[in-house]
C-alpha cells in the first residue's frame, strides 16, 4: 500500500516530468535524528549543476518523519547527490534514472526496479534486496555487504516419478570387457 506522503511525492515527480514544475524537488527525511536529503530533478537539467545552489533555490520541499519511501516512482529522474541511507525503498521504481554520488547504504531495496538506471560513485553497502542486474554501473559503485534479493529455489526433482523402478537382472550383471582396448597403464597391477 502506498502512503499519502509517497503519493504526493509521486504526483510532484510526475509534474516535474511534465514540465509543470521547474527546478528541483527536495525531500528531507528525519531518520531517527539523522537527516537525509534527496534532490529530484529532470534528466535534462544536468548542465553546469551547482548542488548547493539547487538546495538553496529548491522549488518544492517535503519533510518526512518516517524513512519510508516504498513504492515511490523515481523513474527517469536525476537523483545526483541524494542520500537514501537507511530508507525503506522496497518496490520503488528507479528505472532510467541517473543516480550519481548518492548514498543508498543500508536501504531496503527489495523489489526496487533499477532497469536501465545509471549508477555512478554510489554507495549501496549493507543495502538489502539489491538487484542492479539490468542497470549501468560506472565509476565506483560500492556493493560491499549488499544482499541480493531472495530467489526461488527450484527443485530439480519436481515432477519426477517417485515410483519404484523394476530392473532386469541383466542391467547389473557383469559384462565381459576386452582388456586389449584398455591402455597398459590403466590395467590394474600393470605399472
Amino acid at each position: 500500500m502506498i502512503s499519502k506522503k509517497v503519493e504526493s511525492i509521486n504526483e510532484l515527480v510526475d509534474k516535474l516530468r511534465l514540465d509543470e514544475i521547474e527546478g528541483t524537488i527536495e525531500i528531507i527525511i528525519n531518520n531517527k535524528g539523522k537527516i537525509n536529503r534527496i534532490m529530484i530533478r529532470r534528466q535534462q537539467d544536468k548542465n553546469k549543476r551547482n548542488i548547493e545552489e539547487e538546495i538553496r533555490k529548491a522549488k518544492k520541499r517535503i519533510e518526512i518523519r518516517e524513512p519510508d519511501l516504498s513504492h515511490a516512482d523515481f523513474s527517469n529522474i536525476d537523483l545526483t547527490g541524494s542520500n537514501f541511507s537507511g530508507t525503506d525503498l522496497h518496490e520503488a521504481d528507479f528505472s532510467y534514472s541517473n543516480i550519481e554520488r548518492s548514498n543508498l547504504s543500508g536501504a531496503n531495496l527489495e523489489g526496487a526496479n533499477f532497469y536501465k538506471a545509471r549508477l555512478s560513485e554510489t554507495d549501496l553497502s549493507n543495502a538489502y534486496g539489491v538487484n542492479v542486474k539490468d542497470s549501468y554501473l560506472t565509476g565506483s559503485v560500492n556493493l560491499y555487504n549488499a544482499n541480493e534479493p531472495a530467489t526461488a529455489i527450484t527443485n530439480p526433482y519436481e515432477g519426477a516419478s517417485h515410483e519404484a523402478h523394476e530392473y532386469d537382472e541383466d542391467e547389473f550383471a557383469e559384462h565381459p570387457m576386452d582388456m586389449g582396448k584398455i591402455a597398459p597403464y590403466q590395467r590394474k597391477g600393470s605399472y
